[in-house]
C-alpha cells in the first residue's frame, strides 16, 4: 500500500528543491472518470507543445494505456493507506468505484 503524504509533507519536499520563479506554465488535464480516468499535461514553454498522456501506470504490467481504472482501496486498519487504478482487488470489500 502506498502512504498519502501530507500537505506539510509535500511542502517540506518542494522546499528543498532549488525552484525559481519563471513564466514557464504546466497545464495538468484529469479526466475522472466514473469507470476509467486518465491525465495529461502540457509545458507552454515550447515552441510548438504537444500534451503528453499519462500512460505508464503502476501495476499494469508493462501495458501502455491512456486511462487506468477509476477504483480507490482503503486499508481498513490504517486510513492513510491506499491502493488505486489496477493495483486495487477488484473482488475486494474495500474498494470505492467512483
Amino acid at each position: 500500500m502506498t502512504k498519502i503524504q501530507s500537505s506539510e509533507g509535500v511542502a517540506d519536499s518542494l522546499s528543498k528543491l532549488d525552484l525559481t520563479e519563471s513564466d514557464d506554465l504546466l497545464i495538468i488535464a484529469l479526466d475522472f472518470g466514473t469507470t476509467y480516468s486518465g491525465i495529461a499535461y502540457i509545458f507552454n514553454t515550447l515552441g510548438k507543445p504537444e500534451p503528453t498522456t499519462i500512460t505508464n501506470w503502476p501495476a499494469a504490467g508493462g501495458r501502455n494505456d491512456p486511462k487506468i481504472p477509476t477504483l480507490l482501496e482503503y486499508d481498513k486498519s490504517d486510513k492513510t493507506k491506499f491502493v488505486w487504478g489496477k493495483e486495487v482487488n477488484r473482488s475486494s470489500s474495500t474498494r470505492l468505484k467512483a
